[in-house]
């Protein structure tokens, strides 16, 4: 069997920046955030596709796919640039930044906060009306 392909400068730095991730998401996460396929991020990111047994050939991302990839794991264009992809990097500086995506229970407990904050701001609205004497509808900018 011949020896794997060597990986491209651009796989290696997304794989660094993937294995810093705590905790590490799965590579079907990554690619459902990057909007591709997980067979695709794993060719990439691997550096060779097989399209058969025993056979490994190189295989390296369009500008567009690494873009996506680099900007899921927070690559900056001058990263990519540095890898040797100006091609991505030029991509990846005309994309909106991703929002971080949270883990789930770090989620909810932010969105429990939320909830309890909106309470919160009711129950003083309701004591402002107490207080003004008015009702809802005629009391001043709500709090």
């Amino acid at each position: 069997m011949a020896a794997d392909p060597q990986l491209p400068p651009e796989a290696a730095l997304i794989n660094r920046r993937v294995a810093a991730m705590v905790p590490v998401p799965s590579r079907a996460e990554l690619a459902r955030r990057a909007g591709i396929s997980a067979s695709l991020w794993a060719r990439v990111s691997n550096g060779y596709e097989q399209p058969a047994p025993g056979i490994r050939v190189p295989a390296r991302g369009s500008a567009l796919t690494i873009a996506k990839m680099a900007a899921v794991v927070h690559i900056t264009p001058a990263e990519l640039r540095t890898a040797g992809r100006d091609d991505a990097a030029d991509i990846l500086a005309t994309m909106p930044a991703l929002e971080p995506e949270l883990p789930p229970d770090e989620a909810r407990g932010i969105r429990e906060q939320l909830a309890e904050l909106r309470r919160a701001q009711e129950r003083m609205n309701e004591k402002l009306d107490w207080l003004l004497g008015t009702a809802p509808q005629k009391r001043p900018a709500r709090l």
